[in-house]
């Protein structure tokens, strides 16, 4: 399953055309659906009026939320979900306004937890250490070991904490973490960095600038990982991104048991990485604009958030329920059976 937070919009606004943001998101659940994958998108007002229009009715949940980066506020999931502080500034020697915008940072992720507690869809276990989905990475194996990846910023954020990174493995029940060395992104963001395409094989996207600099990190990556995870598969994309916006950045792909949704943005490297990814994996690569957020500094994957087991379940019925409560004939399966189009690729 893979949930999305609609764009809030005002009344003003008649067309999808009319955001940016909005019409990707919605290209965006129209691909996911296209491919097999099964699609909940958060939305209220004018967003899921606009969004209705063109995508199916037994894919909205009434939830307007306040930051549509769902990946670094909702529960993060290995083996089992948990919540974590989400306090993207939390320098404590910082007061004043910064303080406050400390605080209200922590309102995205109060509010969705308590939406998920109304539909007993709430993370497994909750823990005071401080973490962003975009911050993690995991392979979410089917069979095999379940391997999670962080940077060393995780291990810095929680330098309070005695045994920060064992207290993660065992929340998250991994059969192994590892703490790579800084990938070069200025919030500690590891997914800009790393994805695992499939469980026993990563793409590492070198990202950063400068070329000296950024070969020095990718190089202390790749031996982190061969004596870390020796068996692991890495295909290195050598595709820096741009250093204000997150125009080629391919990492950011969402990534589910059958395909992979990868991020392009109208430039020449569009193709190369395509056909790199494609040719690494078995899974169908599904290529999705995500150019009106690129300027944000942010892709695919800080758009989405792909719950454990339990809660695809609660939302699941959830789903079911809202739908028939609106007077719609359900047919009690998810919106995976929709007949669409096919989705865009490269």
């Amino acid at each position: 399953m893979i949930v999305l937070a609609a764009e809030i919009c005002g009344q003003r606004v008649t067309n999808l055309s009319d955001r940016p943001i909005l019409e990707m998101q919605a290209h965006l659940g129209r691909a996911i659906l296209d491919h097999g994958d099964e699609l909940v998108i958060l939305a209220a007002g004018e967003s899921r009026r606009l969004l209705g229009a063109v995508l199916p009715e037994d894919c909205f949940l009434e939830f307007a939320a306040s930051d549509i980066w769902i990946r670094d506020y909702a529960p993060i999931v290995g083996r089992q979900s948990c919540s974590f502080m989400y306090l993207p500034i939390h320098n404590s020697r910082r007061t004043g306004r910064t303080a406050r915008i400390a605080q209200e940072s922590r309102q995205p992720s109060a509010d969705f937890r308590t939406f998920l507690c109304a539909y007993e869809a709430e993370a497994f276990t909750h823990s005071p250490l401080i973490l962003e989905g975009g911050c993690f990475v995991c392979n979410d194996a089917l069979d095999g070991p379940h391997i999670g990846l962080v940077s060393h910023r995780f291990v810095r954020n929680n330098r309070n904490f005695s045994n920060a990174l064992l207290e993660l493995q065992r929340l998250l029940d991994l059969d192994r973490l590892v703490a790579l060395p800084e990938p070069g992104d200025a919030s500690g963001h590891i997914d800009r960095t790393v994805a695992f395409l499939d469980p026993d094989h990563l793409l590492l996207q070198d990202v950063g600038t400068p070329a000296r600099a950024s070969r020095s990190r990718m190089d202390a990556i790749l031996e982190a990982l061969c004596i870390q995870l020796p068996r692991m598969e890495v295909t290195l994309l050598d595709s820096p991104a741009a250093d204000d916006s997150a125009v080629g950045l391919y990492g950011s792909c969402i990534v589910t048991e059958h395909t992979i949704y990868l991020p392009h943005y109208g430039i020449e490297a569009d193709i190369r990485a395509f056909d790199i990814i494609q040719s690494a994996t078995k899974k169908t690569v599904v290529a999705v604009d995500a150019s009106p957020v690129a300027h944000l500094c942010a892709s695919l994957r800080c758009l989405s958030w792909q719950p454990d087991d339990s809660q695809s379940q609660a939302l699941r019925c959830e789903l079911t329920s809202s739908y028939r409560l609106r007077g719609r004939e359900f047919n009690g399966k998810s919106n995976l059976n929709h007949e669409t189009s096919r989705g865009e690729t490269l």
